[in-house]
């Protein structure tokens, strides 16, 4: 699991450099990259991301995972400096300055960028799985809960790269 930050002045978040940006889910894989080295090529955009491995999601469940490395991303692009607008239900400590929007990653463009960049990584490091697990698929489902994804699980059963705490549909 990833999440990614991103960084801007509040002029620059209004500026020209968002303009069409969307929501990752609403953009073709192509258009993903495009964006992509648009942002973390841009002088004027900080980023940062943080990997969250299956096992520890799996520990700690997957709501404290990602708040985890929301408090990561946060603390590499300048912690309590700076305001932080948050996806949805990601939340920070109490004493940093946040806000979550709800569909935030519809709606705010710094928080689209940060979508972006989160989702491109995890779809570049399901190919790279892929090529040492290609039985799996990973590279045409991205590691999603596809009909292809799932009957591949039953076949050859999971991996490190599996969330155990997901799993349970093997069982029944």
């Amino acid at each position: 699991m990833f999440v990614a930050g991103v960084k801007v002045q509040v002029k620059l978040s209004r500026s020209s450099i968002f303009s069409g940006i969307k929501d990752s889910k609403q953009l073709t894989e192509k258009q993903r990259e495009k964006w992509f080295v648009a942002l973390t090529k841009n002088p004027e955009i900080s980023w940062a991301v943080s990997r969250v491995s299956p096992r520890v999601i799996d520990q700690i469940n997957i709501r404290r995972a990602t708040n985890l490395a929301a408090r990561r991303v946060h603390g590499r692009l300048g912690g309590y400096r700076c305001f932080s607008a948050l996806d949805g239900g990601l939340s920070l400590p109490n004493d940093a300055p946040h806000q979550a929007f709800i569909r935030g990653d519809e709606r705010i463009p710094v928080i689209a960028a940060a979508s972006i960049i989160a989702k491109v990584l995890r779809d570049r490091l399901m190919v790279r799985v892929d090529t040492k697990f290609p039985r799996y698929g990973f590279r045409r489902h991205k590691g999603y809960g596809t009909k292809e994804h799932m009957k591949a699980l039953r076949k050859f059963g999971p991996i490190g790269i599996h969330r155990k705490s997901f799993l349970s549909f093997l069982e029944a």
